[in-house]
C-alpha cells in the first residue's frame, strides 16, 4: 500500500495531479460545512435530494453509488449529531434545516 505522499508524488511525475485529487476527495469536514453552508442560505430547508445534487459530484469517482450514499447520509447524521441540523420533514421526505 502506498502513503498519499508517494501516489501524490506519482502524480506529480506522470502529470496526472487533478485525477488524484478528484480521487482522494476532500475531508469529512470540508463536505460537512459545505452541507452546513447549503442548508444555511436555504431558509426553509434543504430536501435530501438537492444534498445529494450538491456531494455526488464531489465525492471521489473510485466510490460506488452506494458508498456515495452512505456517505452522506453519514455527513448528515454528524451534522444531526453535533446539534448544528435537524429534520423537519418525515423519514421518507427528510428537510434539513438549520439549529437554532
Amino acid at each position: 500500500m502506498y502513503t498519499p505522499d508517494q501516489l501524490k508524488h506519482v502524480a506529480n511525475k506522470t502529470n496526472q495531479i487533478g485525477a488524484y485529487l478528484k480521487n482522494r476527495g476532500f475531508d469529512k469536514e470540508y463536505y460537512k460545512k459545505l452541507v452546513f453552508e447549503f442548508i444555511e442560505k436555504h431558509k426553509k430547508g434543504v430536501i435530501k435530494g438537492y444534498i445529494k445534487e450538491l456531494l455526488l459530484k464531489k465525492l471521489p469517482d473510485f466510490l460506488t453509488d452506494s458508498q456515495k450514499e452512505t456517505k452522506i447520509s453519514n455527513i448528515l447524521r454528524d451534522l444531526r449529531a453535533e446539534n448544528k441540523i435537524y429534520n423537519s420533514g418525515s423519514d421518507a421526505r427528510p428537510n434539513w434545516q438549520i439549529k437554532k
